[in-house]
Formats: C-alpha cells, structure tokens, sequence
C-alpha cells in the first residue's frame, strides 16, 4: 500500500534521535510514553533521561520514596502521572518479579495505562502488531482519507482505530507506528503544515479537496471552572517562610504551597477584608506568637541542657516523664541514637575480645616455630618451622578475614539493600574462584541446577554465603572426594544446597556447629577452620529470612541446605542444567 510504505520512507530520512527509539526494555518505552502523554518531547526528554539515571530498573523506581518521585516529576505537571508511575512499578517489580506483561489486553491492566500507551508499549517492546492512535494519528488519517467525523465521540474514536488498524503493516508494525506519530508531529503539524514539501501531497483528499485547515473535527469543548486561588505569603525574620501540604484529592494532590484561602470568584471586598483582619489582629498575634513559642520551647531548653551535661560515654536512655507529646517523638530517636551507638561500641568491643582470643594461641605458636627456625642449624627443621609459619599466618590471615566480615554484617546498614540477584551466577563465579584448591586434592566437583528464578538478595552477602559453605566443603572433603552443589527451585523456595563426602558432623552437634568459634575435630585430611563459617552463614540466612539445615549427605559427608523464600510461582522457570568443574 501506498499510504504506509510512504509514510515510513518520510520517517527514515527524518526521524529524530530519541533514546527510547534505541532499545525494547518495556521499562524504558513505558517511562516514556508515561512522560509524554500531554507532553512536548522537547520538554519530556531531559526528564526520561533525568529518571533513567536515577532509577536504572523498574526495581530502583519501585523502591524509592514518592517524594523522590515527584521531585524528579517537578515541572512536568499532571502529577498523578507520576503517582501511577510508581505505582505500577511497584506492581511490576513485586508482584510480577520485574516483568512487564507483553500482550496489549494485559498492558491495559496497568495504573495510569490507556489503550494507547498500551498499544505503544506492546507495539514498540513486544512487536505486537497494534496500531497505535494518538493526537497526531487522529490527524494524519483524517486529513488523508478526508475523514470529518467528530473525534471527541466516542464511536469515531473506534472508527479511527478500525481504519489504523487496517492500514497497519503486520511484520512492520512497530516502525509504521513511529513513523505515522512522527509524521504527525513534524509534517502534519496542527496549524498551517507545510503541504508543498509533503510525501503525500499527491494522494492526500484533505489538499485536494482544501480542508486540511478544517481537519480533523473536534466540537466538544473541556468544561473550565474558575478557581481563584489566594495565598498568604508569611515569612519570619529569618527569611523562612510557612507552607502547608495540600491534602486530599484533586490539583497538586499531596505537594506543599503557601497559606491558601481558596474562592469561587475574586472581589475586592474579600482582598479588603483580608487585608483589614489581618492588619488588626498582627499585634495581637505577635503576643500570642510570643507566649507560645516561649512555652513550647521551654521542654525542648531543658532537653538540651540535659544532653550538654552528660558524659560522651553514657548512653542510658532519656526519660520520657512529663513531656509534652510533641516532644516525646523526638526523644523516641534520640534514645534509638543511642542505643544504635551502645551497640556499635558493644560490636567494637566484641571484635576487640574475639580477634584477641582467637589470634593468641596462633601468634605463641608463630613465636614458637620463629624461635625453632632461628636457633637450629639442621635445614630440614628449620625448613619444617619456616613450612608452619607460613601456613599459620595463611590462617591467621583467614581468620582476621572471617572476623572482618562478621562485624561488617552485624554492624553495617548497608547489607540490608536488595536487588534481584541471579543465584546461579554467583555460585557459578565462586565455584571458578576456588577451583583451584579444589584440584589441588584432586575433588571432584559438580554444580546441578534446575527452576531457577532470580530473587531479591544482597549480592555482596549471597556472595558470602556461598563463598563460606562452598569453601568449607573442599577444607573438610579429602583427596579426591566429591562434592554436589545445587540450585533447585519450587513453587515456594530456592534451595542452594552442598554436599560433600569428607568426615561430616555428628547430629548431635548440628546446633553448637552454628555458634561462634566452635570447631570440628581436626582430621587427617584436613586443618582447623576458624569456627565462624556456618555462623556467618546463619547470620546471612537470617537477614535474608531464609533457613539454614544442616543433615548427612548421599556422598557420606555434611549437606548444608539454605532455603530461601519465593514471593509467589514464579512467572518463568529456567532449563536444567548440570557442570562438572573438576572431574577426578
């Protein structure tokens, strides 16, 4: 057909460069159909890019606060916009693990999506072949077909979108739909388009029949009702001015302005009136002011004297007894500061008494072997001592390792953040990092996974995790042993599991193997652990609010399972697969 193979050949040679026009993530080209309902792309386009750098996913944009939201939103105006933006975010991301639906009738199921949008997303990301009617569309087809319906009913709206379908190019969809809102926003512009230089002068029936300046139709006209909208601008010595929070729904739901007096009409008796009240009562309310500034503050004085008096190192909680209830809130966060503080002195001290216990009996014995290994003049003993120096300060070295990584989860915020993490890819990673102590004892080792799905971890701590269990199997497996390692997904959980064929646990000391610094017997094939694995473990499983289980392998040795939680079935299930990283 004439009319679409036209309208794409305009489109390649004049297109503009627009981000989204790069990509298919139905993120990207849902943000910026949102962006651009009612919207200029001149003035949508430093906001798409503003929003994409701030929130990369549709889990950032899902996990950040409103007021991030519409701040970012400032300027664009129609601010429900961004309230069903990041609605619908947090749908996608929570209920439906970060996935966009792909159909056009499931599309439409989302906050703050209308057929449009909806056409545009599945056109654009999914190469569903809808046709996609908008403003510029409206236009296009009624001045080239010569169409004088009226466009604001809404069964011309149908007519419109069964004839854009029709012309609809099914294996180019998605290029035509560009092309003809393109057309309709650059060529076919609302007033005094530039015909002349028209690809489809020749064919269009609205030039030929000179009514492209009446086209398209639209009578109904938007009802408008006046609000007259008053504010008082009050400001204090200080240069600090009040504002208040608009509650409720309607205009600028939920953002902050001036002392507002809302009217239907304008008078100069209401301004007089105003203006009279407020110039009477100013000294009266500069007393009031006065009075009650002084006595609201008087708690908040006794406050911070009490604080300035106190010790730096006593942190016993302030009391609450006769405090007005406006003050208590922040006494509340003053006694959490200092609790969080006692803890982190509690931590401090913790790590202090641990690295010292521990690192003693390791540090006589390197004292012992320095001492061997200078004094002797055999070179086989003194080969021998050197041989154990090194391998106590490797231990040493792990150990203050592991004792670093546990005070940094017990104390650090920062671990509690989550992002969708493929599992699979972390165990493959740390199996490749220690593959080479594994060969060292010739262990044979194979990693099986099956329905996996990524979910919402700490990747730094995961990584941990893994790292821990993994490296504890081939410490306690001996020459030539195995190990299994597995990834397997339910309905319900994600359970990573490892098995090995070394010596194992007895039962009775599954519970006291997840305290801190308690330690294996000491075996033929293998050396003392530092004692903090399986708690560091456990901790990570806790943060995670998964179980850690420990029981007897198939292969003869330990199996520690981790279970972790799954929100719901999950949408997409993996293939099968099983790597031999080692093979005896």
């Amino acid at each position: 057909m004439e009319f679409p193979n036209a309208i794409i050949k305009w489109y390649l040679q004049n297109k503009r460069d627009l981000p989204w026009r790069h990509t298919q993530n139905p993120y990207f080209i849902w943000l910026s159909e949102i962006m651009l309902q009612q919207t200029r792309v001149a003035q949508g386009l430093p906001y798409f890019n503003a929003f994409t750098a701030a929130f990369p996913t549709v889990f950032d944009l899902a996990n950040a606060k409103e007021e991030q939201v519409l701040k970012l939103w400032q300027g664009l105006g129609y601010y429900s916009r961004a309230r069903n933006l990041h609605a619908t975010a947090k749908s996608v991301a929570y209920d439906n693990n970060g996935n966009f639906p792909s159909k056009y009738t499931e599309l439409l199921k989302l906050k703050g999506v209308g057929e449009y949008t909806a056409a545009a997303i599945a056109s654009f990301a999914y190469d569903e072949p809808v046709a996609v009617v908008d403003g510029n569309v409206f236009r296009v087809l009624s001045r080239y077909f010569n169409i004088d319906l009226d466009i604001s009913e809404g069964k011309t709206k149908k007519e419109f979108q069964k004839l854009a379908q029709k012309v609809l190019p099914i294996d180019n969809a998605a290029l035509f739909n560009q092309a003809i809102m393109e057309f309709g926003a650059l060529q076919c512009v609302p007033k005094n388009p530039n015909c002349e230089a028209c690809i489809l002068s020749n064919s269009c029936a609205a030039l030929q029949h000179k009514k492209v300046a009446l086209l398209p139709i639209k009578s109904k006209k938007t009802k408008v009702t006046p609000k007259y909208f008053n504010y008082l601008i009050i400001q204090d010595q200080e240069e600090k001015f009040v504002v208040q929070k608009r509650e409720g729904k309607g205009i600028w739901e939920n953002l902050y302005e001036f002392t507002l007096i809302e009217t239907d009409e304008l008078t100069d008796e209401i301004s007089l009136q105003l203006v009279t009240q407020f110039l009477v009562g100013l000294p009266i309310l500069g007393l009031v002011i006065w009075f009650i500034v002084g006595h609201a503050l008087a708690p908040l004085n006794r406050l911070e004297i009490a604080l300035s008096r106190r010790e730096a190192s006593y942190l016993k909680p302030l009391s609450i007894k006769k405090l007005p209830n406006e003050i208590v809130p922040i006494v509340h966060e003053i006694n959490t500061l200092f609790v969080q503080l006692e803890q982190a002195f509690e931590h401090e001290r913790q790590f202090t008494a641990d690295a010292a216990h521990e690192l003693r009996t390791p540090l006589a014995g390197l004292l012992t072997q320095a001492q061997v290994a200078m004094r002797t003049a055999d070179d086989t003993v003194r080969n021998q001592a050197l041989k154990r120096i090194e391998q106590a300060v490797h231990r040493m070295t792990y150990l203050v390792q592991q004792l670093l990584t546990f005070s940094r989860i017990d104390s650090n915020t920062e671990y509690l953040a989550k992002a969708s993490t493929q599992i699979d890819r972390e165990i493959v990673q740390v199996i490749t990092e220690l593959d080479a102590e594994a060969y060292k004892k010739r262990i044979h080792v194979e990693f099986i996974e099956e329905n996996v799905v990524p979910i919402m971890t700490n990747t730094l701590l995961i990584n941990i995790l893994i790292r821990n269990i993994i490296d504890n199997a081939i410490k306690y497996t001996p020459q030539r042993g195995d190990i299994r390692v597995s990834l397997i997904g339910t309905n319900t959980q994600l359970c990573f599991c490892v098995e090995d064929s070394g010596p194992g646990i007895a039962p009775e000391e599954y519970e006291n193997s997840l305290k801190r610094f308690h330690r294996c017997v000491e075996t033929a094939h293998t050396a003392q652990g530092t004692g903090l694995g399986f708690s560091i473990v456990q901790r990570i499983a806790g943060i995670h609010n998964a179980e850690l289980s420990l029981g007897e392998s198939e292969l003869g040795g330990l199996k520690v399972k981790v279970s972790f939680n799954l929100p719901k079935i999950p949408p997409e299930k993996k293939r099968a697969r099983k790597l031999i990283f080692f093979n005896s």
